[in-house]
């Protein structure tokens, strides 16, 4: 599945790493896209695992969603929040402020 995404990431101008941590490009149009769908996953859940087929590497935002709703972007927000020996004091608060700084930073980029 990570072939995948990198090889549909391939053309576009921005990149990702393999932990998904960061904004993540799914899908976007061919014409471009008119709003940005952005998908996070719950506290301790896998950026990828949250919204893949349990019986496929079918991911839903990716392969179906796109078909539902026309000229979209997909974006994934991966973050690191292992919820087991976790001695992390970040607040609900400062995660949805980096994730927010996130996707500011990705969109001024890709303007």
């Amino acid at each position: 599945m990570i072939r995948r995404i990198r090889k549909a990431g391939s053309s576009l101008p921005y990149r990702f790493d393999d932990d998904f941590h960061g904004v993540t490009p799914l899908y976007e149009a061919n014409r471009g896209a008119d709003v940005d769908v952005i998908a996070v996953p719950g506290l301790g859940s896998h950026a990828i695992g949250s919204w893949r087929s349990p019986t496929s590497n079918d991911l839903w935002l990716r392969d179906y969603l796109p078909d539902d709703i026309p000229n979209i972007r997909v974006l994934l927000y991966g973050y690191d929040t292992p919820l087991l020996g976790n001695n992390s004091k970040d607040s609900i608060e400062d995660l949805g402020v980096r994730f927010l700084e996130s996707i500011k930073a990705f969109r001024a980029d890709t303007v």
